[in-house]
């Protein structure tokens, strides 16, 4: 594993942002603006190379940004294990989750957080509105698509019977080092006709902790393809 040791906010954030990258040069560009242009600042990035096959042109994307994120470079290993890389260095107390795929509103960071404190909940996770090559009208959400059913408990997490959009998901990063991680058994790949798979990685990362949210209005952009 290859680790460029770039560090923004020497101050210890609060925040932890973890984005495993696999042939996503196309994309990860937006995903990072939609980064650097939220208002609460108290973050850190971690771009996690699975093994990309386009590496040379996923590098040439990231290098005007490199003094602003932790670039770590491993075999690929599934897009678990590429969560797991970046957890053992993040120095957040929270983790945000961001598919490189996928972008974040402006504000979705300090709305998520708010609400996370006001509740005193150890997760949350929120809609997100689908984009891509899809018959669905404009402003279709992912929770319009695969609803929830019924409240969010730790048994309906578990049973998969609410929707986890996993590009919106924050949560105590010291629970899910109790649980050792992201299930690395399930070697998802990182194909957006995937992303309902993905959940389950998330389900079993915090599956010991107390309090989970739903914040309900989509501060994300998802982009949703057909199998």
């Amino acid at each position: 594993m290859q680790n460029n040791g770039n560090r923004p906010n020497p101050e210890r954030p609060l925040v932890s942002i973890i984005i495993p990258a696999y042939n996503v040069s196309s994309y990860i560009g937006d995903a990072l603006q939609s980064i650097f242009v939220q208002d609460f600042k108290s973050y850190e990035v971690l771009v996690v190379n699975d093994g990309s096959t386009d590496t040379p042109e996923l590098e040439k994307v990231l290098e005007p940004y490199r003094d602003r994120i932790h670039y770590i470079q491993q075999e690929n290993r599934g897009i678990s294990a590429a969560r797991n890389a970046a957890l053992r260095v993040a120095r957040g107390e929270l983790i945000a989750l961001l598919d490189a795929d996928d972008v974040w509103l402006e504000g979705k960071l300090t709305g998520q957080l708010e609400f996370m404190r006001q509740g005193r909940f150890d997760m949350i996770y929120a809609d997100a509105l689908l984009i891509g090559d899809v018959p669905w009208p404009a402003g279709t959400t992912f929770m319009d698509r695969s609803p929830s059913d019924g409240p969010v408990t730790l048994n309906s997490l578990l049973d998969l019977k609410v929707t986890v959009v996993v590009s919106t998901v924050i949560m105590r990063k010291d629970l899910v080092q109790q649980v050792d991680g992201f299930d690395e058994e399930d070697r998802a790949r990182h194909r957006p006709a995937e992303k309902r798979k993905q959940q389950h990685d998330t389900d079993d990362a915090v599956n010991e902790s107390g309090r989970h949210g739903d914040h309900g209005n989509p501060p994300h952009i998802m982009r949703a393809e057909l199998p």
